[in-house]
C-alpha cells in the first residue's frame, strides 16, 4: 500500500520523547514554551501559542483579530475543512473564492468578494507553494482588512529571503501527523501585528488553556524544527524525481 503520507520518526526523536515520559512532566509545560519561542523566531513573528490542532490555533488568531457573528472571512475553494469549520465556530460567514493555477488563492477573484462585512483574507500556502502573498497582502492593506497566512503544508517555505508566516497580521501552523513537523497533533499561532498583541494575551489568559499542546508533543517538535532543513530538503529532491518522470508524458 502507498501511503497519503508518512511522519518521520527517527531514533532521536523517540529519545526526546522518552526522556519527557520518565521526567513526570508530561502536560503543558517549558518544552512548550521553548518550542512556542524557537518557532516564533524562526518565522520572524512576535509572540506564539502552542495549540492542541492547527484548527485550535485559527481560533485562536480569530477571536484575537475581534472575528464575530455577522463578519465575512474571504477562504479559497481549495482548502482543509477545518479552517471553514473554525470560521464557522466564531460565527463568522465563509466566503468561498476561487484559487488560481497554482492552487492558491486568485488575488482578483479576492478583489470581486470583498463587501461592507469582509474582515479577513485567508491565504493557504498549499502544497508548499506560496500563493501571492505580496499581491494578497497589498490588497489586505488597501482595503483596511486583516490577513491570515494558513502555513499547515508551507512551515519553512520563503519569498524573497523572507518567510512564510511572517506576512498576515496573524499566521497559523498545524503539526498533524501528515505535515512536514509531525507530532501526531499539535499547532501554533503566530501573531506579527504589534496592535493585537495586547488582545493576543486576553484571548490566551481566558481561553488558551482549551487547547493546550503537552510538553510530550513540544518536545517532539522541537526535535523536528532542528531538522526541518533537512526535511525540506529530502522533500524537494523527491519533487524533482516526479517532475523529471512526468516531464517525459507531457
Amino acid at each position: 500500500m502507498i501511503f497519503h503520507s508518512k511522519p518521520t520518526i527517527e531514533i532521536d526523536d523517540i529519545k526526546a520523547v522518552k526522556k519527557i515520559l520518565e521526567s513526570g512532566m508530561i502536560a503543558e509545560g517549558e518544552k512548550v514554551k521553548e518550542l512556542e519561542n524557537k518557532l516564533c523566531n524562526y518565522i520572524g513573528g512576535l509572540k506564539a501559542k502552542a495549540t492542541c490542532t492547527g484548527r485550535s490555533a485559527l481560533v485562536l488568531g480569530l477571536w484575537t483579530l475581534g472575528i464575530e457573528e455577522g463578519d465575512e472571512v474571504i477562504l479559497p475553494t481549495y482548502v482543509c475543512h477545518s479552517v471553514m469549520d473554525a470560521v464557522v465556530f466564531v460565527g463568522a460567514k465563509p466566503v468561498i473564492v476561487d484559487i488560481g493555477d497554482d492552487y492558491c488563492v486568485d488575488p482578483e477573484e479576492v478583489k470581486k468578494h470583498i463587501t461592507s462585512k469582509t474582515k479577513v483574507i485567508t491565504v493557504v500556502h498549499i502544497f508548499g507553494i506560496s500563493a501571492k502573498i505580496k499581491e494578497l497582502k497589498k490588497i489586505a492593506e488597501e482595503k483596511s482588512l486583516y490577513l491570515i497566512e494558513d502555513c499547515a503544508q508551507a512551515i519553512g517555505g520563503e519569498v524573497d529571503g523572507r518567510k512564510l508566516g511572517s506576512f498576515g497580521d496573524i499566521s497559523f501552523f498545524s503539526f498533524q501527523a501528515t505535515k512536514v513537523i509531525a507530532t501526531g497533533e499539535g499547532g501554533m499561532l503566530l501573531v506579527n501585528n504589534f496592535d493585537l498583541l495586547e488582545n493576543f494575551m486576553k484571548v490566551i489568559k481566558i481561553k488558551g488553556n482549551f487547547f493546550r499542546m503537552s510538553d510530550i508533543q513540544a518536545v517532539l517538535g522541537l526535535n523536528q524544527l532542528n531538522k526541518l532543513e533537512d526535511f525540506i530538503r529530502k522533500r524537494r529532491e523527491i519533487a524533482k524525481r516526479y517532475i523529471e518522470l512526468f516531464d517525459k508524458f507531457t
